[in-house]
């Protein structure tokens, strides 16, 4: 029995820099199969299968650099400016790569540096730093390599930079850098207390604006760049309960996977955070209450008193006041808060001092919130009863109740108990008239998820 082969340890890479693994044998073994058979053991296959595959490669596919969608755009971009400054000019025999020359290279930039005009006629920005055009050179070496398969000579490269420098002069462009913003944790605490608090943005749905609380929230722990954050899929999320080992309360551990991270050719490792739990601290940097009640969305109370609530004295106080954030979370992610114009409408005029409909009434926001919750959610704590009566107060109309038995409670008691046999009755909220008390029942378990 000869050598078995080592199975190849792939966990690096899928195909290079792998190591072998000492202690694992393959199942296969290539020394005990006679030479004939292993020679002709591909049936499905006949050798012209393999011939033809020879003859038909085509090797550019695979010898071609491979770049991300942004930085083709960004090469597609550069080489179209190439093309426009030679057709401006009226020399468009030197658009072909092989007459690149210091010259022209010259010229070129000299022309994409006094350009002021985009497309449309838009107005540019301009080139302000010489680290921007240093970038537009890397670029269209990029360009000039994917176009003629070589880099450009080290010669050429070398005279460049006399050039590059020669230019950013002419045109008065900064030597140093751009400053870098930088957003330290208080920025990011106005930024999360604005987008939950503001009534000037307005999200299509309330679950728009959680996500976006959830995003910079993350962004702040994780300093990832905006699309792995918006990349985030469930299956990037693992929920773990951890045993309190003085016998407490579960501990809730999150971690979050970031997949589409920057690359280059293949797949950058991705990164996995924790985040930690926030205790006795404000709500506003927990994605615990954010994400979990996204999670689990059934019921809820009043959003930014619950998250801005201060921090508790005692862990079982504590442990309360994070139940209420998810809580009031999971609720306001039915809400449908109606969106924003990017700008002001067209043909409408509104008179100073006078009432504009489209302003925000808090009235009308926490009815429509409610009558959402009575008509979508599956065992509401609202009453539609109460809800349907507008001679009661929008405080007592919108009154949510600790839990769905408790409501079931107030509508045997306030309601149903008030109507005799044989009497119809009017649901003011769906504008129906009901039969009997047995119809209206039914009416308040089918439509609204009232048990009785």
């Amino acid at each position: 029995m000869g050598r078995r082969l080592q199975v190849i340890d792939v966990s690096h890479s899928e195909y290079t820099d792998s190591d072998v693994d000492e202690g694992t044998e393959s199942e296969t073994d290539l020394t005990d199969i006679e030479t004939s058979t292993w020679l002709f053991a591909d049936a499905n296959h006949l050798p012209e299968h393999y011939l033809q595959q020879l003859d038909t490669f085509d090797e550019t596919e695979y010898t071609k650099d491979d770049y991300k969608a942004g930085s083709t755009r960004l090469l597609d971009r550069l080489e179209e400016q190439w093309n426009q400054c030679w057709t401006y000019l009226g020399k468009d025999h030197l658009r072909d790569y092989s007459t690149v020359s210091v010259r022209t290279l010259h010229t070129f930039f000299d022309w994409l540096l006094n350009q002021r005009q985009g497309k449309g006629g838009r107005k540019r920005r301009g080139t302000k730093y010489a680290s921007s055009l240093g970038t537009y050179w890397k670029v269209f070496r990029l360009v000039y390599e994917r176009a003629t398969g070589d880099k450009i000579d080290g010669k050429t490269n070398r005279s460049m930079h006399k050039v590059l420098r020669k230019l950013a002069k002419k045109h008065g462009l900064k030597k140093i850098g751009r400053d870098k913003a930088c957003m330290y944790v208080e920025d990011l605490t106005e930024v999360l207390h604005t987008n939950l608090t503001t009534t000037e943005k307005k999200y299509t749905h309330g679950r728009y604006r959680l996500q976006a609380q959830l995003y910079l929230q993350l962004g702040g722990f994780a300093a990832n760049r905006p699309t792995a954050l918006l990349s985030l899929c469930y299956r990037h999320i693992k929920v773990t309960l951890l045993r309190d080992p003085e016998g407490g309360p579960h501990r809730v551990l999150l971690e979050f996977t970031f997949e589409f991270t920057k690359e280059f050719l293949r797949i950058k490792d991705m990164n996995t955070f924790t985040v930690p739990k926030i205790v006795h601290d404000t709500l506003l940097f927990s994605p615990h209450v954010f994400l979990l009640r996204m999670l689990f969305y059934n019921w809820g109370r009043e959003l930014v008193d619950a998250v801005l609530t201060p921090p508790g004295t005692t862990v079982k106080e504590e442990i309360k006041r994070r139940n209420r954030a998810i809580c009031a979370v999971t609720r306001y992610c039915g809400v449908e808060e109606g969106g924003t114009y990017s700008s002001r409408p067209k043909g409408r005029i509104t008179q100073l001092g006078k009432k504009d409909d489209s302003q925000f009434d808090p009235d009308e926001e926490a009815l429509e919130a409610a009558k959402v919750s009575v008509y979508k959610e599956k065992r509401p704590r609202i009453c539609f009863v109460c809800l349907g009566n507008d001679h009661l107060p929008i405080e007592r109309r919108t009154h949510p109740f600790y839990t769905p038995a408790d409501l079931s409670k107030h509508f045997n008691r306030k309601h149903l108990a008030n109507i005799r046999t044989g009497e119809s009755v009017r649901c003011s909220l769906c504008q129906v008239d009901l039969d009997d008390k047995m119809h209206w029942q039914r009416h308040a378990h089918d439509v609204h998820g009232t048990v009785s």
